[in-house]
């Protein structure tokens, strides 16, 4: 998908050296600097095919992610956004960061 921010190049999934944290990063860099960390509770990252409401009243376009948590790694504050009773997954946009 392509970064909401630079508009130029593409985002992509990718792990830290020093941690195994997974995080989304612009291919871009360092022309663009574009990151958003995950939750060290996350098992699982699906692009789905279902585009963002709240993007596309911005002119843009972009996919929702499908993020599947380890359960007992959810913290109450991340509970609290997960929308399915049993707090294993949500979805969510990388541009707008609300979660459906």
């Amino acid at each position: 998908m392509t970064c909401p921010d630079c508009k130029r190049f593409k985002l992509k999934i990718k792990q830290q050296l020093e941690t195994g944290s997974l995080f989304i990063a612009c291919t871009g860099w360092p022309h663009c600097r574009t990151t958003m960390h995950l939750p060290h509770a996350l098992t699982l990252v699906t692009m789905l095919d279902d585009i963002c409401q709240e993007c596309v009243k911005n002119g843009l376009r972009v996919n929702l992610l499908k993020l599947d948590f380890d359960t007992n790694m959810v913290s109450e504050s991340m509970a609290e956004v997960l929308p399915y009773e049993d707090n294993t997954s949500g979805h969510f946009c990388v541009a707008c960061d609300e979660g459906y």
